[in-house]
């Protein structure tokens, strides 16, 4: 790559790298536009503050390889989804009470506003 022979990069981006991403699109709750998992380390269940900027950044830049590639139908679409996650990111794992983004929510706590607990 240090040629910028994107040519070098097309096959590989329509083998797999598009999949991983096509997955992180429409795995996602319609509601929040993000996605519960159980992170292996510590195995916990829920929607994890890490995994966020992980998927967001992955989804930019993959909207910044698709644009390089001329695909801008699929640039959008990564885009539209970064921001989903972004947006979902402020309203659900910003605690005002703490001023800080918490490490996780919980889906399923009926105590708790739209049915999350920190």
């Amino acid at each position: 790559m240090a040629n910028r022979d994107i040519e070098f990069v097309r096959p590989l981006w329509s083998i797999s790298w598009q999949k991983a991403r096509n997955f992180m699109v429409k795995y996602r709750d319609p509601r929040t536009g993000l996605r519960c998992e159980l992170r292996f380390v510590g195995r916990r269940w829920g929607v994890h503050s890490v995994h966020r900027r992980h998927r967001y950044g992955g989804l930019k830049a993959a909207r910044k390889l698709c644009h390089l590639l001329g695909d801008q139908e699929r640039a959008e679409i990564y885009n539209t989804a970064a921001e989903e996650i972004k947006a979902g990111a402020a309203k659900y794992l910003f605690s005002h009470k703490l001023n800080r983004f918490v490490r996780r929510l919980v889906p399923g706590s009926a105590h708790a506003a739209d049915g999350w607990r920190v």
